[in-house]
């Protein structure tokens, strides 16, 4: 009886788990914006203001838009080494040069901090660079 009542136990906490970090599993897009706005929370000082929510609002527009390019392009039939080098531009100083066009606001220039607005800037290009690259391998 007690070992039956431990298996149950252990199959109530099993299942429990299952359910519990269940519900629909986040598309691309929402799971690099989800990483975005974690990674602006860490990185950022409490003076600024930001939110999880804010950050996560602003960026998923575009990780959505750079997911669906990189599905547009291994549809077109873009090869993988052209796929690797627009995955690299994220990382081009042409892409950094202004990321509010792609945040949707002044957190780069509301900062003077250097290390904070580079922290940020890498950010930007790694979660870019994964969504394109999501897009891109049909993940």
């Amino acid at each position: 009886m007690g070992k039956i009542m431990i298996l149950l136990g252990l199959s109530v906490l099993l299942l429990s788990g299952c359910v519990a970090s269940g519900g629909p599993a986040k598309s691309s897009p929402e799971r690099h914006a989800t990483r975005y706005a974690s990674g602006v929370m860490e990185a950022m000082p409490s003076r600024f203001g930001v939110s999880r929510t804010e950050a996560y609002n602003k960026i998923l527009p575009f990780l959505t838009e750079t997911y669906q390019k990189g599905k547009q392009d291994r549809e077109a039939g873009v090869s993988e080494a052209v796929a690797k080098q627009q995955k690299g531009f994220y990382y081009s100083d042409e892409f950094l040069k202004d990321p509010n066009e792609y945040t949707g606001d002044d957190v780069a220039t509301e900062n003077r901090e250097k290390s904070i607005e580079y922290r940020l800037k890498d950010l930007l290009a790694r979660e870019a660079s994964a969504a394109y690259w999501d897009g891109y391998t049909g993940r």
